[in-house]
């Protein structure tokens, strides 16, 4: 993974809250979590990939034929369906969730659906106090082999999940390449995970699911 780091901090996990240094404080709308230190666009020269890895040759082939876009709705095995937002950072550095879990939010400074390299990423809280459970929550149960979709318009990507895997909040950086963007084409989707400690306000982990684009 890129050993790049910056004081980009995300709050991914239960309930809207406003970020403010490496925590979040208590707020109105229930439960909240800190933030954790994530690589950020400072690592990628204008969000995009210094050096393109080549996919395999079959994918190579079929992304040359598909027109890249900013995915507008996200689809999980189930049918469940969510709008996506386009997302971007705060001014301390956080980056931009939609606060009802039911819409996610697309790193704008990561890949394209659709792009020949680099990490689609998408990113949601799981659950809020004020709007219920949230459509990352069938993250949960999602399993290797299954496949997910992007979404815009009359366009469609679809990826089979590869691999999963929870960290620790404030480790996310540390021990994953979630956001890298020199290498092969994939889709990242992250939420809150673990436990959730009702005395600090939030949850232990985050949840990474890990998916690779499916040759049309």
């Amino acid at each position: 993974m890129s050993t790049t780091l910056t004081g980009v901090l995300v709050a991914i996990g239960p309930g809207p809250g406003p970020a403010a240094g490496p925590s979040l404080a208590d707020g109105t709308l229930g439960r909240e979590v800190s933030a954790a230190p994530v690589v950020g666009p400072a690592a990628v020269p204008e969000g995009r990939a210094a050096s393109a890895a080549v996919p395999p040759a079959k994918l190579a082939r079929s992304l040359a034929a598909t027109v890249s876009f900013q995915p507008l709705e996200f689809r999980l095995p189930s049918g469940a369906t969510a709008p996506i937002k386009d997302s971007g950072l705060h001014p301390d550095g956080a980056l931009v969730i939609p606060d009802d879990p039911a819409t996610v939010g697309w790193w704008d400074g990561g890949a394209l659906a659709g792009d020949a390299y680099g990490s689609v990423v998408i990113a949601g809280h799981v659950d809020s106090a004020r709007y219920g459970l949230g459509v990352m929550a069938e993250l949960k149960t999602l399993r290797t082999g299954q496949v997910v979709e992007l979404r815009a318009g009359g366009r469609r990507m679809r990826y089979r999940v590869t691999s999963r895997r929870s960290v620790p909040q404030a480790e996310l950086a540390a021990r994953t390449d979630a956001f890298r963007q020199d290498i092969p084409p994939r889709l990242v989707l992250i939420t809150c995970g673990g436990a959730f400690d009702p005395v600090r306000h939030r949850y232990q982990d985050n949840l990474i699911i890990y998916a690779a684009p499916v040759p049309s």
